[in-house]
């Protein structure tokens, strides 16, 4: 009765390097995942204390303006229906459409290339917003 214990000995070796190899690659993994910390004299590091607190009057500029996408339909801040494609674009206004939360994001897309020329930030509609649009 014979036994091959040669390839054995191989098939161990072959096994050990695997997870080695597998082990390395998920630390590098991990690690490639968490941000990178700032150097220590980047002047884009800012301290917790003289970071100025974000109020809700300042948080968005003053010169941004707001279309609300609801069921189809874009409405202004005044709850008025408009249609984006005769809003002109300027250099020094910023638009930002709101859309719902639930709103898949093929249909977000969609949103923001159909509105391209305006250059448009996406973002969610709030709580107060939404309820607003609804009844209408």
């Amino acid at each position: 009765m014979g036994t091959d214990s040669d390839g054995n000995a191989l098939t161990e070796v072959a096994l050990a390097l695997s997870m080695a190899f597998f082990s390395l690659m998920v630390l590098a993994m991990v690690f490639m995942g968490l941000p990178a910390a700032p150097a220590a004299d980047s002047p884009a590091t800012v301290s917790v204390a003289e970071a100025a607190p974000v109020t809700e009057e300042h948080s968005a500029p003053s010169t941004s303006l707001y279309l609300f996408f609801h069921a189809g339909s874009y409405y202004d801040q005044d709850l008025r229906q408009v249609d984006p494609q005769t809003l002109l674009p300027t250099g020094d206004q910023q638009w930002v459409i709101a859309v719902a939360g639930s709103l898949p994001m093929e249909q977000v897309l969609q949103i923001q290339t159909a509105n391209n020329r305006l250059n448009p930030v996406i973002t969610t509609l709030n709580d107060e917003w939404t309820a607003a649009l609804e009844a209408l």
